[in-house]
């Protein structure tokens, strides 16, 4: 049913394509416990991965309205409460 997919770079899935172009890149939640580990791993093992708007690591969330727009993104590091208000907008 699922299988490993690329989501970056020229083999990308035109899905995240469009998702990354519509919902760019902004930054993790500093205030999340994980977050030095998380940035301190990319910048040492996977430097080319915090260019850009890409995803730059697991559990990337977005949010995409009935209209098919993506009106959030939200990367590992943001509480599924954190999204609760975008999602109960977008359900209206």
């Amino acid at each position: 049913m699922f299988e490993k997919t690329e989501v970056r770079g020229e083999n990308a899935q035109p899905l995240f394509v469009y998702l990354t172009k519509q919902a760019p890149f902004t930054e993790f939640d500093a205030a999340h416990p994980i977050v030095g580990k998380l940035q301190a791993v990319l910048k040492e093992r996977f430097p080319e991965l915090l260019e850009g708007d890409g995803i730059k690591w697991n559990f990337n969330k977005f949010l995409v309205n009935r209209q098919g727009d993506a009106v959030g993104r939200y990367e590992p590091t943001t509480s599924p409460l954190a999204m609760k208000p975008a999602i109960e907008k977008a359900r209206t």
